[in-house]
């Protein structure tokens, strides 16, 4: 029974929802999470304990950056829970908007590994995710676009629509085979 309560207690927390919807594209460093749902790093590590301790993630290290990954173990069950959900959690706007932050923070890594830190702005030649298309953003929002964001609300600083919503998790899907457009 332990184990169910430890659960529960990660998922009934929608920052904590967010961080592991995030996974479900692959292995994140903590900068990229940071940047992409607009939470501290320190505020970040705290949601990531509680998500660890119920075995749904898990951690590695690779020079000064950690990296989190969905449990292998843990994502058929997260992923039955995930879609019983799908149409509340494909039509959020808040997650809309994560899904459209990640995917620009993803055009800044090299190869596989995130080597840009956090809150970077400059792009890479060898991004694997085809930036500055129209199914992706070129660029994550620069912190103006995210003070906007937290001064006028999540939804308020929307602007980018369906269409957008929708290509982003085309991004997604095609390149991790984790969300589904």
């Amino acid at each position: 029974m332990n184990d169910l309560v430890k659960v529960a207690r990660a998922l009934a927390e929608p920052t904590r929802v967010r961080i592991l919807l995030g996974l479900r594209a692959g292995e994140l460093c903590v900068c990229e999470l940071s940047d992409a749902l607009d939470v501290t790093q320190s505020t970040l590590s705290t949601h990531l304990q509680v998500i660890r301790e119920a075995g749904l993630v898990s951690a590695r290290r690779s020079g000064k950056w950690m990296y989190y990954a969905l449990h292998p173990e843990a994502r058929p069950r997260l992923e039955a829970i995930f879609e019983t959900f799908h149409d509340a959690l494909e039509s959020d706007p808040a997650l809309q908007l994560d899904r459209q932050m990640l995917a620009g923070r993803l055009c800044l890594r090299e190869g596989e590994a995130c080597c840009v830190g956090p809150s970077a702005e400059k792009p890479l030649a060898s991004a694997q995710i085809p930036c500055g298309t129209d199914s992706s953003p070129s660029m994550p929002p620069s912190p103006s676009a995210k003070a906007s964001r937290v001064r006028n609300g999540v939804s308020a600083s929307r602007g980018t629509g369906k269409r957008a919503a929708e290509s982003v998790t085309s991004v997604i899907s095609a390149t991790s085979g984790g969300l589904r457009s």
